[in-house]
C-alpha cells in the first residue's frame, strides 16, 4: 500500500456581518459543538457556488432552527442591541425567506 499523504482541513474565513451585513444563499449545512466554545456553524452557498460560513449566536440559533437544508435564505445584521432584562448587548439579526404567496 503506497505512503499516503495527509493534509488538516481548515474551517477558513467565516462570514463578518460587520463589514456586510446581507448574506443571501441556500442553507447547505450545519456543524455542531464547533470550536472551543462547542458553536454551531453554519454554511450558505452562494448563488455563484461559493460556500460561506457563518459562526451561530443565541439569536442566530434560534433563527436557524426554522429554517431547512435547502431553504433560500437571506441573513440580515441589524446591528447590535441590548437585552432590557440583563442589560448585556448581543448582535441582532433577521432571517429570511422568499415570500410566496
Amino acid at each position: 500500500m503506497p505512503t499516503q499523504k495527509w493534509k488538516k482541513l481548515e474551517i477558513g474565513d467565516t462570514h463578518d456581518f460587520d463589514s456586510s451585513p446581507e448574506l443571501v444563499g441556500i442553507y447547505v449545512g450545519v456543524e455542531n459543538n464547533v470550536g472551543p466554545n462547542n458553536s454551531k456553524l453554519y454554511t450558505i452557498e452562494k448563488e455563484d457556488g461559493e460556500k460561506i460560513t457563518f459562526w451561530g449566536s443565541t439569536v442566530l440559533d434560534r433563527w436557524m432552527q426554522q429554517a431547512s437544508i435547502g431553504d433560500d435564505l437571506k441573513i440580515v445584521y441589524l446591528g447590535t442591541d441590548k437585552n432590557e432584562k440583563t442589560g448585556r448587548s448581543y448582535k441582532n439579526f433577521e432571517v429570511l425567506v422568499p415570500d410566496t404567496d
